[in-house]
């Protein structure tokens, strides 16, 4: 009887392993998260990611604008945001101290200092570059809110 039993254990053992191969394990992904002061305004997986959505800004904000970048769980090292117009012309540039990698850190700037930049007319970009990105990472568009649209 023992050979029976030891059989029907290596068949139940060999179809757990093939029912648990079956699955596509989701590798780690990089994400970021973007808050005017204390409100998440964007949320992004990097895992996929088709569209860039757009970020909305009030040109006569005193808003913090924080961005948190996650790599796969770690905060990355030399940080930095850049904003970009239409040419992929660097127009300012936030660089961030390193911090322990199980921190979650916040990059900070005031939307302020965004605004300076809406004066050319240019169509403006935020940039997430960091040590552990082989390429600059382009976290969202500009948009200004239309004072008289929201007034009619």
């Amino acid at each position: 009887m023992k050979p029976k039993i030891h059989v029907t254990r290596c068949l139940a053992a060999l179809s757990f392993f093939m029912v648990l191969s079956s699955f596509a394990l989701m590798p780690g992904t990089d994400y970021f998260e973007v808050y005017l002061n204390n409100k998440m305004v964007l949320q992004e997986s990097m895992y996929n990611r088709k569209a860039t959505p757009a970020l909305l800004l009030d040109e006569t904000s005193t808003d913090q604008l924080r961005v948190y970048y996650s790599h796969c769980g770690a905060t990355g090292t030399s940080r930095k945001i850049t904003l970009k117009d239409e040419q992929n012309k660097s127009l300012k540039e936030w660089r961030f101290p390193d911090v322990d990698k199980t921190v979650k850190d916040a990059m900070s700037c005031s939307v302020k200092e965004i605004t300076a930049f809406k004066k050319g007319g240019h169509t403006l970009t935020l940039y997430y570059s960091a040590k552990e990105s082989a390429n600059e990472v382009a976290l969202a568009p500009i948009q200004w809110l239309d004072k008289t649209a929201s007034s009619n």
